[in-house]
């Protein structure tokens, strides 16, 4: 057999096998419910896992048999309950983040720890590990004056969205969406001071993508109804001296409906999901997506790899095979 014939056989058994093994892996997903997730007797609302804790967010009062109040975590793989960390909020959580050692939790509850602590409506505690108790942020304390129904983290900032009209204890104006420096332990909740999208409408839920920040909700204007924006816009990064300038990105949602989820796409683009039936004067049912079409799912990202390592390794064995003959 000649050495390119040997690189062709080489070749298409390693497609082979890339091909199978990334089939097998998108099949072992099964249509049966996973047997060790804990079931609430509430709504769940929100879900986050990071590592191989899982933190649920809601309306409930058990997890797994285990009394938690609307707030639990457990382990992604054995489903228990983590038995030390219990922030127990007196209402309902509706948005989670994770960042820098700590779970970010949005809502309308005004108590945390089962009351011995005033947080309104926003929140930051230590991982569950296991051991530790949730332990809320003691100097980190945002006090939105109304709920909060979405969370993004990026560059050192928490991104907050709701219905709320002031922070910090009433102390400043932001309306329905808001930047906070990360908690650490010992950093108050400081607002970022130039920054101040000021919407007129509540904002549902917020996406960051490709150096971006998109808002997504009921509202019709922003920066102080300087700019319109109709459901959807979105902002430059907050710093601590920039304003929050809205994009031209302007897609116009229309009036009859409401933006209700974000996700990036992975692509610098976004996904946007709700109520409406127009996008820019045309109809657009339901779901729609901004710059998407240069995304390429994970498995497929994985193949594309190793079909390039092996279109390396074949042309760099053929050149061998052609110089030993040319000796």
């Amino acid at each position: 057999m000649d050495a390119m014939r040997k690189s062709r056989v080489v070749f298409v058994y390693v497609l082979m096998g890339a091909v199978l093994a990334f089939a097998g892996n998108a099949a072992a997903l099964s249509s049966t419910p996973d047997v060790h997730v804990p079931q609430t007797d509430g709504t769940v609302g929100v879900i986050v896992q990071s590592v191989n804790t899982v933190y649920v967010g809601g309306s409930f009062t058990q997890i797994g048999g285990v009394a938690r109040n609307n707030l639990a975590a457990f382990d992604a793989t054995t489903g228990v309950v983590d038995p030390a960390w219990d922030p127990n909020l007196n209402s309902s959580v509706g948005s989670l983040a994770v960042s820098g050692g700590k779970v970010y939790a949005g809502g309308s509850f005004t108590t945390v720890n089962g009351g011995a602590t005033t947080r309104n409506r926003l929140a930051a505690f230590n991982l569950a590990d296991g051991t530790s108790p949730a332990t809320v942020d003691p100097a980190w304390d945002p006090s939105m004056d109304f709920w909060v129904s979405a969370l993004a983290v990026s560059g050192g900032y928490v991104y907050v969205g709701g219905a709320f009209s002031t922070v910090n204890g009433g102390a400043t104006t932001r309306n329905r969406l808001a930047a906070f420096n990360l908690a650490d332990g010992t950093s108050l909740a400081t607002v970022d001071a130039a920054w101040d999208p000021s919407m007129n409408g509540s904002v549902n839920d917020l996406a960051v993508s490709g150096g971006k920040v998109y808002a997504g909700g009921s509202f019709q204007t922003v920066n102080g109804g300087a700019a319109t924006r109709i459901r959807l816009a979105a902002f430059n990064l907050a710093d601590g001296t920039s304003p929050a300038t809205p994009d031209a990105w302007d897609p116009n949602a229309g009036f009859g409906g409401v933006v209700i989820a974000l996700a990036s796409s992975g692509s610098g683009g976004v996904l946007a999901g709700g109520s409406f039936t127009t996008m820019g004067g045309s109809p657009q049912n339901y779901l729609a997506g901004f710059g998407t079409s240069a995304f390429m799912p994970v498995g497929w990202i994985s193949v594309a790899v190793v079909l390039l390592a092996v279109g390396l390794f074949v042309l760099l064995r053929h050149r061998k095979d052609k110089a030993r003959a040319n000796a």
